[in-house]
């Protein structure tokens, strides 16, 4: 027998073979087979990816648990005891814990898990409800809350009306409400979203606001009208879903998604990482700090640069690099500043137009940071150029795109972990086509993350620091912040 519940530890069994007569499979398991032939996946095989992720103890005992909560007569979510699968209604909602070095106590989250079984997992009152209890369970416990969306949108049926557009409704104020008092809302979009489901999850993760991370697996897309529906209508649509509101051609080039996973593993793993950098225990401040060997005296100068400069010195260097207008790789600086023996996650890679901002999580002492750089080098435009815009990203100019994308880097991490921005900053682009672009808004929504961020900011002038970009990231507007 081969298994691979993790998705990361390939198991093979050996058995004896068995001369009984073959058991019927139970309702459960044939749910199970039903879904992979759609290529869909069951929301219990999800909880068991997630607890196999941080594999066992030294008695063989998972390092994550899973209970199972559901409605309460008062309305509440409350722990149930029942068969896997048993759920009444197209969700399944429950508490997740995943135990790791630094929080051996669990990292506990809420999760919410959409059930394509049931009616494609479409959406009514009993969703909705089960859905609003899940963000009142989270914000109560002040844990973040997950959730691993697959939705046909809201029901149609002949037996309700337009209540359940008012019970999806509640559930996006809720949203907004949850959003704006600071909580984490992250989706992983493991299959086809449709109409009410792709504004939830913008709601949650794609405005200026919010803190939460979104996920697109291969087979993932976010539409508001599917390809069929489209094609019968007249409307333009795509040869699938994919190409309508996938990651590759969509959701990742305009940045709504943040990060790609190839399947539902991968999209744990990635989900499990982003914890790494920024699950903080209820209670505490600030994400525990992680024991890390990299000496607090390493010399950062002598870092290896893999550019036009051997060693990361020499990009500070005036006999090598006068006035330090020579172009050098930021992701290099970037790296030895950061701990070398911890790992990094770079938000939004796929993002276009905003290539001459980069995001980093990273450790800095053993310290989870919001990790910010402005590229030093001039980098090429993919795609249509308009004449009245510029022929490529210059080095150390903000783009509205980029500025857009800092902006969000700031605000997702404010009230979580310290930003420290490694500044290349020359002004913003202020040709006809950024202005059209809405420049000015974007590069007012970086002032405004200053302003309101809640927390340590760090500040250190690696390359050039004027013109406009002297006014959003003044240290005047936040007190929190240290200028180097």
């Amino acid at each position: 027998m081969i298994n691979n519940p993790g998705g990361a530890n390939l198991r093979l069994e050996l058995r004896e073979p068995r001369d009984g007569p073959m058991r019927p499979l139970s309702d459960f398991a044939q749910s199970i087979v039903n879904l992979r032939r759609r290529g869909l996946i069951h929301p219990f095989e999800i909880i068991e990816i997630l607890q196999h992720a941080n594999g066992t103890d030294g008695d063989g005992n998972l390092l994550a648990t899973f209970a199972e909560y559901d409605l309460s007569e008062a309305g509440v979510l409350e722990q149930v005891s029942r068969p896997r699968g048993q759920n009444s209604a197209n969700v399944v909602t429950g508490v997740v814990s995943n135990v790791s070095a630094r929080y051996p106590d669990g990292m506990r989250r809420v999760i919410i898990l959409g059930d394509p079984s049931r009616g494609t997992g479409n959406l009514a009152e009993p969703e909705c409800r089960r859905i609003i209890a899940a963000m009142d369970l989270a914000e109560e416990q002040g844990i973040p809350l997950e959730w691993f969306a697959v939705s046909a949108g809201a029901q149609i049926s002949m037996e309700s009306g337009t209540e359940n557009m008012d019970w999806i409704a509640r559930v996006l104020r809720r949203i907004v409400h949850f959003t704006q008092r600071g909580n984490e809302l992250n989706v992983i979009v493991v299959g086809i979203n449709v109409g009410a489901q792709p504004y939830w999850n913008a709601e949650a993760t794609m405005l200026m606001h919010t803190k939460g991370i979104l996920v697109m697996t291969a087979d993932g897309a976010m539409v508001l009208t599917g390809k069929r529906a489209l094609d019968y209508s007249g409307g333009i649509s795509a040869e699938d879903n994919r190409g309508i509101g996938g990651y590759e051609r969509i959701m990742g080039p305009n940045g709504q998604a943040q990060y790609f996973a190839s399947d539902v593993s991968e999209a744990c793993r990635i989900l499990l990482d982003h914890y790494r950098f920024t699950y903080t225990a209820p209670g505490e401040r600030f994400p525990r700090v992680a024991a890390t060997h990299d000496p607090i005296d390493r010399d950062v100068q002598k870092s290896p640069h893999g550019g036009d400069f051997p060693m990361i010195g020499e990009v500070f260097s005036l006999q090598q690099n006068p006035d330090r207008k020579l172009p050098f790789e930021i992701r290099q600086v970037m790296a030895a500043v950061a701990d070398s023996d911890m790992p990094t996650m770079e938000r939004w890679h796929g993002m276009q137009h905003a290539e001459t901002a980069v995001v980093l999580d990273a450790f800095v002492g053993g310290r989870s940071v919001a990790l910010l750089g402005l590229e030093s080098k001039p980098m090429p435009r993919l795609g249509f150029v308009p004449a009245d815009g510029p022929s490529q990203w210059t080095s150390g100019t903000l783009f509205p795109v980029a500025s857009k994308k800092i902006a969000r880097a700031i605000n997702a991490a404010s009230g979580n972990r310290p930003v420290v921005i490694l500044a290349n900053l020359s002004g913003f682009d202020g040709s006809p086509e950024s202005m059209r672009r809405w420049q000015l808004e974007y590069g007012a929504e970086i002032g405004r993350s200053i302003v309101n961020f809640d927390g340590p900011i760090v500040f250190c002038v690696v390359s050039r620091y004027h013109g406009g970009a002297f006014v959003v990231f003044s240290k005047t507007l936040n007190e929190n912040m240290e200028v180097a």
